[in-house]
Parts: C-alpha cells; structure tokens; sequence
C-alpha cells in the first residue's frame, strides 16, 4: 500500500507539565479545556532538554496522563533519552489520548494549549474533565508528529462523529480560501452542531443522532444519491468509531480514490461488554500463577487461528451475510441472523467443520454463536440451525482494508519462521517458511507481489523515521563539516531499498539546496523515483549499488540506512568500507538493541531477521565493531525520531 501522500513531520516523544487556564462547555457534549504554563516553551526536566511544544497539524494528537482518580498521585513517564518515554504499568492505566484543537504559541505568556472532550458521561478523561478547573496540573505527552493540512489534491473530504469533531474543525479553520471541502460529521443532538470559521467552499453536512442520523448513511447517500461532488481527486480524511469506518473504505474504493490519498483512522472502539464487580475480599496470590504464566506463553493456538480465519476471508463472509439478511428483512431489528451452514460456501469450508473452528473463535471473542435448543437439533444439522455473528472486535477483522490486512500480506508470513526456532537456532541459517517448504528468499524470488508489498511497508515505515533525520541534517551537516554544510549527500536502504527514496524526499523537501544521489539495492529505478515527490525529482540522481563495490559517484556524505537488514552482520563491515569510498563521512541510521530489557518486539524482530535472511538488529556493540573493522572512527550517536540512532562515523 503507497505511503500517504501528506507530508509529516516527526519530533522527540517530550513530556511537559501544564496548567488549566479556563474550562468552557462549547455544547452540551463538548467540553473545551485550555492549558498553558511555562511546560510549552524548551525547559529542562530530570536533566534532560525539552524542546518548545510544535503542533502544525489539524490532527495533531497528545496523551494527557490524568491523577490517579483514587489517591491523586501524579506519575508520569520518564525519558529514554532517544526520543521515546518509559510507559510502565502505572502510568498505561492513566493516560488517554486526545487532539489537539488549538494551539496559539503567541496567546499570553506561553501559549495556550486548547483540548475537546467529547463528554459521554463515564471514563477516566470524562471525570477529570468534569471537575476540572483554573490552576489544575497535568503532564502531556507530544504531539510526535505533525501531518501537512491535506489541501494538496484538488478537494478535501472530512467525514466523522463528535470524537472526529476538534479535528475536523480545525482543518476547516486551517483550509485555503475557496478550496473545494465536503465534511459530514455526525453530533448526538442538535445543540451539538458548532459554528466553526472556514474560508473555504464547504459543503457541510450536520447529521443528528438522537434524530436517526448517521455519518455513514449521509456519506453514501450523498455521494450514491447524486449529490453534487467537486470534480478532480479528493482527499479522504475519516475518523470515529472503529467499527463503522469500513462503509468509508469501501466507498473510497468504489469511488477510485488513491489509496495514497486516503487516511482512515478509528478514534475509539464500541465496547459492549458488561463490566462486571470484583469478588468481595482479596484473591492473594497463588504458586500456580507463574505456571499459568507460563502456558500462557507457549499457547500458540490463538495466533494460527486467527491467522486462519483472516486467510479464509472469514469475518468478511460472516458480515457480508449478515449484511445480506438485514437487506432481505423490512428492518434490521428482524433481521435473521446468518447460520454456520450460510457462511461456509463462500470460506470453502464444510459447514461441520466449520463450527467447531467457529466454536474455538467465540471463545476468544471474535464471534458469537447462537445455539439451538436440544429439541430443534433432532433430527436436525446444527451447522444449518446455529447463527453466528461478530463482536466489535471481529466486525473490525471484517474489513480486508483494516487490522486484518496484517494477518494476510507478506509481513503475516514472517512470523511463521518461528515453528522452525529450533533448527534456526542451531544451524544459525534461513529456515523454511511455516509449511510452504520455501525460505524466504525462494518465497521472494517466487512471487514478485511479495516483494512490491514488503517495499510499500518499508517506504511506510520510513516515514516516520525520515522527516526527523531531514529535520536535523542542517545542525548534523554544520557539524560534520566545520559550518560549511553538505551541498550532496547519497542515501541508501533499508532490505528493500525503497527507504532510501523515501529519506531522499524528506532531506530534499527540507532543504532546497541540497543534492541526494539514491543508491539502488535492488527497488529499482522507476520504484524509487515514485516515492519523490514530482517537484524534487530533479535533484536527484539513482545509481546501482551492489553493496560490495563502490560505484562511481561521490557526496559529501552518504546515509547507509538499516545496513543489518541489507546483509548479514559478517558482512556489514564491507558495506560500510564501499560506503566510506563513496564519501568520508558515514552515518549509518538503525535503531540499536539493548543487550538486555528492551521491547519483547525489538528482540522479536532480530530472531526473525536470522531465520529468514540469517540477518540481525545490532546492538551499539555490534555496530562499534563493525564500523572499527571498516576503517573507519564513531564519532557520534545522535537520537532520531522515537528510538532510532544516527551513528556518524568518520573515515580517517
């Protein structure tokens, strides 16, 4: 999937403290909260800098970490120093996410920070907010990114509920004049419906849910039932509850619009499940805890079924026959619910088979199964008399565009290396792929769709990493060359090759004097020069690199993006040596791992890497020695983004 095409720029994950200045009900379901205080200005906290607090972008979001409802202590995360917070236990119960909908760095002394609460009556956020007033104290996390107002294309679609409502507002507020915008957002009663300032051409659509409304109908009939639509390429920008946002999707789909051009995100998730009270008096502890731990941890079952329930298509065909009952009954209250026996046939599954995989996927909370009473089963077939349907969480696995993508696409078959741990381990070598009898590069080398996924994944998770290396190349150039600065500079990487052009757009879009020459491992030119944007692809020149010899171009300085995922860590060092032929300095960006206690998913990522390609995340060890057997002296390790380093090495 391309990479969205709005420029973002990321920033240091930096904690501050504030102070409530005013609280104010905007309507009956909205409260606004303004903070301020000398937190949003660069100060110092645990003796580490905290630079001055930037939010460009109108869906630009922070985490509030609240009091402790119960005994009012403040805990808050501490940093890592590589631009990420510790977010223990403690602190994960307490914090909650919300956007930004104003910010006004010249209001009063430090500026004025002003947050939406969409007020539904319990919650953590909804009772501080409540009772909250001027000269109150909370920490704020972010925002860590900051997206480009999406005014690029030839007109804007905002749609969303009131959780969308601060967003949606303050890109109209932001939209250039006479731009071409339809928004639909939906608000629980009429009083609910704000006035907000837009220049632009809006065509806005207030739709009242205590009055039978809903954004999603309102989209579709809108855009089915002939309701006028400015000509060109829109940009979609949609929000809410989760579960909804796959009528959005399938309506961007059937509208052509491109995937780089869509930005769908579910803001909360319907829960309807029934809390329910704790047993009176302490539970304690027991000494089979840790061995319930224990088979927690080696149960494998929950991860393959779910894997195969995405590859059947199966919670697609679940909704797609719910959706085909409600449509056959005059309401969907009478609706009749699918049986296993309507399902089977489009998952190619027989109907007693697939109940009890049915029956295995309930107990994890993906399905419901009603079940016939003993009479209406004799003589009968209980595929054929029991219904199924989806939880919240299964109607969010119904939409092939969502969370479910993941379990099906070339990243899905990575982890299954993992059933061959054990010979990986021991012959320190590629292992087969699950039960496909392939390594991954015989898999690759098979399937050319395999790589054109994995090279979109890669150019995606650029992304976030690459606007903050071009933010702060200026200050690394000055200092890599006495104050002069680079006038070029070649990029390379990551496995893929499609990172470098994707680091290649963000330095060029930060500095219009500067030169990047794209190595090509392997993406491709075509590929790579489609990740620049139109504007800045004539300073850029794409030369082959075969990761061995050095090609016959020069820079100042070259990027060697992620080098433990271009080859093998013995041959790291060589990299790095034709690297160095190519310019002098040498920054190598990775992230680096903790010889211990770092994320389970770091260590995760490393073990994956050696079962397929025999490849490694480093530690800051490994890379030391590797950079000293190619010649050349660290001289530098500078955080990048959240987690990721930027190691400077000089050829002396």
């Amino acid at each position: 999937m391309p990479r969205i095409s709005r420029d973002t720029d990321i920033y240091p994950i930096s904690l501050r403290e504030l102070e409530v200045l005013r609280v104010e009900d905007i309507t009956p379901a909205m409260r606004r909260v303004t903070f301020g205080g000398a937190g949003l200005l660069a100060h110092t906290r645990d003796g580490e800098p905290v630079p001055a607090l930037v939010s460009d972008g109108f869906d630009d979001d922070v985490r509030l970490i609240l009091p402790d409802p119960e005994t009012g202590d403040r805990p808050y995360p501490k940093s890592l120093g590589d631009g990420r917070l510790d977010w223990n236990e403690q602190v994960n119960d307490l914090f909650r996410t919300y956007t930004v909908r104003t910010w006004t760095p010249d209001a009063g002394e430090y500026g004025e920070l002003a947050i939406d609460f969409a007020r539904h009556g319990a919650g953590l956020a909804e009772g501080w907010s409540a009772s909250a007033s001027a000269g109150d104290r909370v920490f704020i996390a972010g925002p860590k990114n900051c997206g480009a107002h999406p005014s690029h294309t030839d007109w804007l679609l905002l749609v969303g509920d009131e959780a969308a409502l601060p967003a949606i507002g303050r890109c109209l507020e932001n939209c250039p004049a006479g731009h071409p915008v339809v928004a639909v957002v939906e608000v629980p009663t009429r009083a609910d419906i704000q006035d907000i300032d837009c220049a632009a051409d809006l065509d806005m659509h207030w739709v009242v849910r205590d009055e039978g409304g809903d954004f999603t109908e309102e989209l579709l009939t809108h855009v089915r039932g002939g309701g006028k639509l400015p000509e060109g390429t829109p940009f979609l920008w949609a929000a809410g509850e989760a579960g909804r946002l796959k009528t959005v999707r399938t309506l961007a789909k059937k509208m052509g619009v491109p995937r780089e051009h869509v930005e769908i995100v579910g803001y909360w998730r319907r829960n309807n499940a029934v809390a329910e009270g704790a047993a009176a008096g302490s539970a304690g502890t027991s000494s089979i805890s840790p061995l319930m731990e224990l088979y927690e941890m080696a149960e494998i079952a929950p991860g393959l079924a779910l894997r195969s329930a995405a590859e059947l298509g199966l919670f697609e065909a679940v909704d797609a026959a719910s959706t085909a009952s409600t449509a056959s009954t005059a309401s969907a209250a009478s609706a009749a619910t699918p049986t296993v026996a309507d399902v089977a046939p489009a998952v190619g599954v027989e109907a007693g088979v697939l109940l009890r995989f049915l029956r295995y996927l309930e107990s994890l909370k993906l399905v419901t199964l009603t079940a016939p009473e003993g009479d209406e089963l004799s003589g009968g077939d209980a595929a054929a008399l029991t219904g199924v349907g989806l939880t919240p969480l299964g109607q969010e696995l119904s939409d092939p565009e969502g969370p479910v993508s993941r379990l099906t696409g070339p990243d899905a078959l990575r982890p299954l290396s993992w059933l061959h741990l054990t010979e990986g381990l021991r012959s320190a070598a590629p292992v087969t792929v699950g039960s496909t009898g392939s390594t991954w590069e015989q898999l690759r080398a098979g399937d050319p769709g395999i790589v054109e996924n994995l090279a979109d994944a890669e150019a995606t998770r650029a992304q976030w990493v690459a606007p903050a290396l071009a933010q702060g190349f200026g200050q690394l150039s000055a200092r890599l060359t006495g104050g002069e600065g680079l006038k070029s500079v070649a990029v390379a990487g990551a496995g893929e090759g499609t990172s470098s052009a994707v680091y290649a757009d963000e330095l060029l879009r930060h500095h219009d004097d500067l030169y990047v020459v794209v190595l090509d491992t392997g993406a491709g030119t075509d590929r790579l020069i489609a990740e620049l944007g139109e504007a800045r692809r004539d300073r850029v020149t794409v030369v082959a690199w075969d990761r061995e010899a050095t090609p016959d171009v020069h820079a100042g300085a070259v990027l060697v993006v992620d080098p433990y995922a271009l080859v093998a860590p013995e041959k790291v060092p060589g990299l790095l040596e034709s690297a160095a032929g190519i310019a002098p300095r040498v920054v190598v960006v990775t992230r680096l791992l903790a010889e211990s206690g770092d994320e389970d998913h770091d260590y995760e990522e490393d073990l994956t890497r050696l079962l397929l390609e025999g490849r490694s995340l480093p530690t800051k060890r490994d890379l030391s020695r590797a950079v000293s057997a190619a010649g050349l002296t660290g001289v530098a390790d500078l955080p990048v983004g959240w987690g990721t380093h930027a190691v400077v090495a000089l050829k002396v």
